[in-house]
């Protein structure tokens, strides 16, 4: 009896154990976890894969599917060398301590602990997977032929191999910190280390003391390549005459001063494993001592040379000479600007405009026929209004283009019309028209640049008629829907009026992913968070949906590593519309050179090597490699062999339309502001530093009330880098587009030179400057304005013209605008253009007043170019 109630009290207890096992199985806690753990995991691995699978179709669809697989398998790769790696030193760390302490471990804690090595290792890798680029130009590095003038290094080193270096000594720091702090944590759990009162075991601390020594050994290096990267200026320099790079005090006090704390710093590592092996040992004091004095030594260096030596020098060495002192480190500076900048290969053409124009030169008023007339601004307006009746078409911004007329090329502006919603009221705000009625803009306008009607209004052309005026990839405004789904079951918008009713169109273009099974749909659902692109039976299998139709994010999804022009030019070829985009290799880490800001970020070296075509209607999307020369672009045209075609199959048909990359030529341009100078001696003094000139342009004031003798330019009314249709100075007389900056002593307004920027025959971009006599004062714009408004012809004229508004008073509906001046060099002496426009309050039209043109001193003024200069050339 008695075994019978003990094996049932076994059995009882037996029950109430597995009672309160399944009880506890099924409390809230565990529960939450299961559920987090079963339907997190699936969603996270769903999200990856759509991620993964979208990214792919696209890349695909572009034809470059190869971009794709190098760059998934670079960042895998990093994630799984760097995680690994760091996870398995976490691992090994931290088995190291638990070993050390005696510490006994259950089978889940030790799971615990090998779950948050892996975690943290992850986050590493993860922080390092940005990497990539550095890793892949690193990878195929070339060198410049170049060095620096400190370090005696080629740039290449500093372009290339400088990023990597200082990536991999973060993520080592990085990795030896949480390191230290896994180690430190497993020691105060077992209760090795106290914090309160602070003790350690000696195998506690000496294995924390190697440890911390690996963190000072990882920042010794960082310290090491930092006196590299005092070469390297990140932001512009605050003052006129400052420098980048490494200043005098720099080479002689931080950069040497740096690299001795790195050493003393690997010191302090080395004496600090040697003080925890005698303080196991129980020779404390000569631990302390060991550890105390290379710690001293390096603060000490560190006070002395960086925060009381450097501004000692600065202030009793260099200020009282500045020129003396920091000439070679100004002639580094003003050396690797203009190398880094290309302002090296700028041709230099001294002129010097004639006093008196010869007379032949004066009657050759043809000289003037490809001068723009026409504002970009007032072209624009004109276009807005030409499709105001489309509110769901906006007009994009104007491309300066040039077209044959009679023979001659003259200036037009072309512009294409492209798909707006934020205008549009009602129902195509809804899901359904946003996403597969409203889906592309149509056609293009152009208008001359030079001819003006009777009525003074701008000529609208006509030009070659489009087989295909349909615009799917184009200029996005940044409320654009991120995708449309086109050739569904509902007709797309096609047209004034159309939307899809009265001319109903789908679009049978090859452009974007087909949507031909359910698991493309769920992913794309998935991965843009829009369960209407799963659910909506208006798509069906032959149904296409069209992403990154933006041209400058198509481009930076494909080749991300370049930096894209956000200009870009719209043009016909073969009849259809065709996007035309520079993009740039870049670098921050060119020694001593000077940076800009050039399409959204920060770089000191620049080089326009690549061009990029957009077909609007395809998105088929091509890349030129333009500049081979370029070590960076080599480098990414080995890493991506497939991406970029040589220059010499960029189509025939394109080349006349490639013209010099405006970004460029606007970082070029100010830089060349400062760095024209090339003696030390004058950089630093800032005496002969230019500026861009004033533009007397803008509303001359309210009709009736014009003061002609004294126009005060408008704030920011700056005379800034332009297209325009002339011969480049020095060469043949071909008509060019040219982008052009003029500059004027800073502060002042006579004209010192012209800087000139185009691309020839072959597509290579040149840059000249013209530079006027410092002995002779040239006029430049804004005095030119001045003498024109202050003539008494001119006067008497506007009053003429303007008679019934001036009657009007403050109240007048119409208002003078004095139109951008246009100064030129022509026939060995300076020609301004200056239209007169008038405008109507309100959505009235621009129309052109007069125009007026300077030369040889004297002002015309007349309907047209050819009568102003006549009338200037009559004067007395």
């Amino acid at each position: 009896m008695e075994s019978d109630d003990i094996d049932g009290d076994e059995a009882d207890g037996a029950g109430r154990r597995s009672g309160r096992q399944g009880r506890g199985f099924l409390k809230p806690r565990r529960r939450a976890a299961i559920v987090v753990v079963a339907l997190g995991v699936p969603s996270a691995v769903a999200v990856l894969a759509s991620r993964l699978l979208t990214d792919f179709w696209w890349f695909a669809q572009v034809g470059h599917a190869d971009v794709f697989w190098r760059i998934l398998v670079m960042k895998t790769a990093i994630l799984v060398v760097v995680g690994a790696s760091a996870t398995l030193w976490f691992a090994a760390t931290l088995r190291t301590a638990l070993r050390r302490a005696a510490m006994n471990v259950s089978r889940r804690s030790a799971l615990f602990g090998a779950l948050t090595c892996a975690a943290f290792g992850c986050l590493v890798g993860v922080h390092a997977m940005p990497q990539w680029q550095t890793v892949m130009l690193w990878a195929y590095a070339s060198p410049f032929g170049i060095t620096d003038p400190v370090h005696h290094e080629d740039v290449g080193y500093f372009v290339f191999t400088l990023p990597l270096l200082e990536a991999a000594a973060n993520c080592a720091l990085t990795v030896t910190w949480i390191a230290v702090a896994v180690a430190a944590a497993a020691y105060v759990i077992s209760g090795a280390v106290s914090m309160a009162p602070l003790r350690a075991t000696a195998v506690s601390s000496t294995h924390l003391a190697a440890l911390a020594a690996l963190s000072l050994a990882a920042v010794a290096c960082r310290l090491w390549l930092h006196s590299y990267a005092l070469e390297v200026s990140t932001v512009a320099s605050p003052g006129v005459t400052s420098l980048p790079g490494a200043d005098y005090v720099d080479v002689t006090v931080r950069i040497p001063a740096l690299e001795l704390i790195a050493v003393l710093t690997l010191l302090c590592a080395a004496m600090l494993v040697v003080a925890a092996g005698l303080a196991a040992r129980g020779r404390g004091r000569a631990a302390a001592h060991v550890a105390a004095w290379p710690a001293a030594a390096t603060t000490t260096v560190a006070l002395l040379a960086l925060l009381v030596l450097s501004p000692v020098i600065q202030s009793l060495v260099v200020n009282p000479q500045p020129v003396t002192r920091e000439r070679p480190e100004l002639l580094a500076a003003i050396d690797a600007t203009r190398q880094a900048w290309s302002l090296t290969a700028i041709r230099v053409v001294h002129e010097s405009p004639r006093a008196r124009i010869p007379p032949e030169a004066l009657h050759a008023s043809g000289r003037l026929a490809p001068v723009q007339l026409w504002d970009s601004s007032v072209l624009m307006q004109r276009m807005r209004q030409l499709t105001s009746g489309t509110p769901y078409f906006r007009v994009g911004t104007p491309t300066p283009d040039f077209e044959r007329i009679r023979g001659e090329k003259r200036p037009v502006a072309f512009a294409e019309r492209e798909l707006d919603l934020g205008q549009v009221p009602g129902r195509a705000a809804g899901w359904a028209d946003s996403h597969m009625v409203y889906t592309h803009g149509l056609g293009t306008l152009a208008f001359s640049a030079v001819q003006v009607r009777s009525s003074g209004e701008p000529v609208r052309l006509r030009l070659r008629p489009l087989i295909q005026p349909r615009i799917y990839f184009g200029n996005q405004p940044p409320q654009a829907a991120a995708w449309v789904a086109v050739n569904s079951h509902r007709a797309e918008a096609d047209g004034p009026g159309s939307a899809g009713r009265d001319r109903p169109y789908h679009y049978q273009g090859r452009g974007g992913i087909a949507l031909s099974s359910w698991i493309r749909r769920a992913a794309f659902a998935l991965r843009l968070s829009d369960l209407g692109l799963l659910v909506s039976s208006d798509i069906t299998p032959r149904s296409r949906i069209v992403l990154q139709r933006d041209v400058i994010g198509r481009l930076a999804t494909l080749a991300g590593f370049i930096h894209w022009d956000p200009v870009t030019a719209a043009v016909v070829s073969a009849g259809r519309i065709v996007f035309i985009a520079d993009g740039y290799t870049t670098s921050a880490s060119y020694p001593e050179a000077e940076p800009a800001r050039l399409a959204g970020g920060w770089v000191n070296y620049a080089r326009p090597s690549v061009v990029a075509t957009v077909d609007a209607f395809s998105g088929q999307t091509r890349l030129y490699l333009s500049d081979d020369r370029d070590p960076i672009a080599r480098a990414w045209a080995e890493a991506f062999p497939g991406l970029f075609r040589q220059m010499t199959e960029f189509p025939p048909e394109l080349r006349p339309q490639l013209r010099y990359p405006p970004a460029l030529f606007r970082d070029q341009a100010g830089l060349f502001q400062r760095f024209h100078v090339r003696d030390p001696a004058d950089f630093a003094s800032g005496a002969d530093v230019w500026g861009y000139p004033v533009s007397l342009s803008g509303s001359a004031a309210a009709a009736g009330e014009i003061r002609f003798t004294s126009p005060a330019p408008e704030p920011g009314a700056g005379l800034r880098p332009a297209y325009r249709l002339a011969v480049p100075p020095g060469h043949d007389r071909t008509l060019r587009l040219l982008r052009t900056a003029l500059y004027t002593p800073a502060g002042g307004q006579n004209a010192v030179a012209e800087l000139d920027g185009w691309a020839g025959d072959r597509g290579t971009l040149r840059l000249s400057v013209v530079v006027f006599p410092g002995s002779r004062v040239i006029a430049g714009p804004a005095q030119i304005s001045r003498l024109m408004l202050s003539m008494r012809r001119v006067i008497s004229a506007l009053r003429v013209m303007n008679k019934e508004t001036t009657d009007l008073g403050q109240h007048s509906l119409t208002t003078i605008r004095l139109g951008t001046p246009r100064w030129l060099l022509a026939g060995g002496g300076v020609w301004q253009v200056q239209p007169l426009y008038i405008d109507a309050s309100g959505n009235g039209a621009t129309r052109m007043l007069a125009v007026t043109v300077f030369v040889d001193g004297h002002v015309g003024i007349g309907r047209t170019v050819a009568q102003a200069a006549r009338q200037a050339v009559a004067s007395p």
